[in-house]
């Protein structure tokens, strides 16, 4: 409830689209959000398991030297926390 010189009203939260609801493939939000979870987990799977790809993409075509070792190892945590979020994202659309 929020007070005001004028009176007191209920402040609502705006009420949002039913995308899907009662769909048999389900809502777009959970789609999208599976759809999302899945290709920042592959991504990260890339990254632990590959991470010369990415070097590749980025860097290796200028560069004259192997990547350092630092630099693949800073590409394999990235890829960890990238799977951990992928993770969190497909536990979030099947618990919706």
């Amino acid at each position: 409830m929020i007070n005001t010189w004028e009176g007191s009203f209920i402040a609502s939260k705006p009420a949002l689209l039913p995308l899907g609801v009662g769909s048999s493939t389900g809502s777009v939000e959970i789609r999208g959000l599976f759809f999302f979870g899945m290709v920042v987990l592959a991504i990260g799977l890339v990254s632990v398991v590959y991470p010369r790809f990415f070097w590749n993409i980025g860097i290796g075509r200028k560069a004259k030297a192997p990547p350092p070792r630092a630099y693949l190892v800073m590409l394999r945590i990235g890829g960890i926390l990238a799977c951990a979020l992928g993770v969190i994202m497909l536990l979030k659309a099947f618990q919706m």
